[in-house]
């Protein structure tokens, strides 16, 4: 049974085929290119989800966590935009280095 899931990309490849503009945190915030180039390889995420009844529970996202740290051994970070807050209304991005 599948608990949860998000929807992610590898931004040295979408940067190639890309450029910034094919990150989807690139309409959210403004990256410069000296940023991107510490930062990569990465992982941006995207959108996701726990199904409801295990949304109670950590394990869902603990598991979602190392499933994404297993991805790629390569993989430098991990970013993407996290909405917050009542409602949704504030928006934060993370940035999480892997080696280190």
């Amino acid at each position: 049974m599948i608990v949860g899931g998000y929807r992610l990309g590898l931004a040295d490849q979408i940067l190639e085929r890309y450029s910034k503009r094919g990150l989807y945190t690139q309409s959210l915030f403004a990256y410069g290119t000296r940023l991107l180039k510490i930062l990569n390889p990465a992982i941006e995420l995207g959108r996701s989800f726990v199904r409801a009844e295990y949304q109670r529970s950590y394990a869902p996202l603990m598991l979602l966590g190392r499933g994404i740290g297993r991805l790629h051994s390569a993989i430098a970070a991990v970013r993407g935009a996290v909405w917050s807050g009542k409602h949704q209304q504030q928006l934060r991005c993370g940035v999480a280095r892997l080696d280190g």
